[in-house]
């Protein structure tokens, strides 16, 4: 957490503190059949209600992910379940807004570090979730926390993912 307050501190150079944060660990595995040129259903989430809305809200995730043998695999920031939040490169036949991917032909796991300044939506409650997808033609299995290893299905676990979102002062 230190360093995530450090990351605070210099995404508010303006005077912002962190005023709330919350927090969320999945520890077990999430697998799904993704088809081509769609997204699996959240495979990790954390709702968060601001204190005031002008607030600015920094979500840090590290999500653990593995594919069968797909070529690349991408994890995607939905918040309120739509992909508003942008960060890096959009590929427009994909819409891959606030995605990362990774070449996984060999079908190991990998994890994924994303860090995104928002500025809240509302003082309701909004989910900030993760859902997976690939770049195969054809249905595969995107998983978090294991890896996929062979055509049986089986899985191995391997790892913890986590989102964390801290609210900052504007």
């Amino acid at each position: 957490i230190r360093t995530l307050l450090n990351v605070a501190d210099g995404a508010t150079a303006g005077g912002g503190k962190v005023v709330n944060y919350a927090q969320t660990f999945k520890t077990d595995f999430f697998s799904e059949i993704v088809g081509a040129n769609s997204a699996s259903s959240d495979a990790i989430s954390l709702s968060y209600a601001a204190a005031n809305s002008s607030n600015k809200l920094l979500i840090t995730t590290s999500l653990t992910v593995s594919g069968q043998e797909i070529g690349f695999i991408y994890a995607t920031l939905y918040i309120g379940g739509s992909q508003s939040a942008a960060m890096g490169n959009v590929n427009s036949s994909r819409s891959r807004v606030t995605a990362c991917g990774r070449n996984d032909d060999g079908g190991g796991n990998f994890t994924f570090s994303h860090t995104y300044l928002h500025s809240s939506p509302s003082t309701s409650s909004t989910t900030y979730s993760y859902r997976l997808s690939h770049s195969a033609p054809v249905n595969k299995y995107c998983i978090l926390n294991a890896t996929y290893s062979g055509a049986d299905n089986y899985r191995v676990a391997s790892g913890t993912s986590s989102i964390t979102i801290l609210e900052l002062s504007s």
